[in-house]
C-alpha cells in the first residue's frame, strides 16, 4: 500500500466530467462489440490504479461513443449537474496532484489536506466501527 493521504478539491461541472471522461477512457470494445479494458491502461504497463470511481454522483457512460465525448449524464442529488455548479471532491493526493492523466485536478482549490495516511484512516475506522456498512449502490453505469 502506498502512503498516499487525502485531499479535498473544489471542483467545478468542467473539471468533474473532464476527470471522469479519462476514466472512460478506461473501456474499449472489441471486435465483437463485448466490452474490455482499453489498451492504453494495459500496455506497456497495467494501471487499473488511473481508474477512478467515484460515489454520490450517478454517471452514465455510452463507450459506443468517440474518446472525450463518452460522459452522457452526471446525476448529483436526484439531478443532472447543471453548468457552473462546484462540488468538493476528495481524493488521494497522488491523484490531487494531476497524475495518472488528470492534469486539471492540480489547478483546483484544495479545501482541505488530510495529512493522516488512508491505510492509518482505515484502520482507526474499523477499530471503532466492528460493523462496516459498504454502500452497494452503482453509481456508474457503461453503455455499450
Amino acid at each position: 500500500m502506498f502512503p498516499n493521504t487525502l485531499q479535498t478539491l473544489q471542483v467545478d461541472r468542467r473539471v468533474l466530467k473532464a476527470g471522469l471522461e479519462r476514466c472512460a477512457e478506461y473501456f474499449e470494445l472489441d471486435e465483437a462489440g463485448k466490452l474490455q479494458v482499453g489498451q492504453s491502461f494495459l500496455k506497456p504497463i497495467v494501471q487499473h490504479y488511473n481508474f477512478d470511481y467515484l460515489s454520490g454522483l450517478e454517471v452514465t457512460m455510452d463507450v459506443r461513443r468517440p474518446v472525450g465525448d463518452r460522459v452522457t449524464s452526471m446525476v448529483y442529488e436526484g439531478k443532472e449537474l447543471e453548468e457552473g455548479r462546484t462540488l468538493t471532491l476528495c481524493m488521494n493526493n497522488y491523484r490531487a496532484t494531476g497524475t495518472g492523466g488528470y492534469p486539471f485536478y492540480a489547478k483546483c482549490r484544495l479545501v482541505k489536506d488530510q495529512p493522516t495516511e488512508i491505510s492509518q484512516m482505515i484502520i482507526e475506522y474499523i477499530d471503532r466501527h466492528k460493523h462496516v456498512v459498504v454502500d452497494k449502490r452503482k453509481w456508474l453505469h457503461v453503455i455499450y
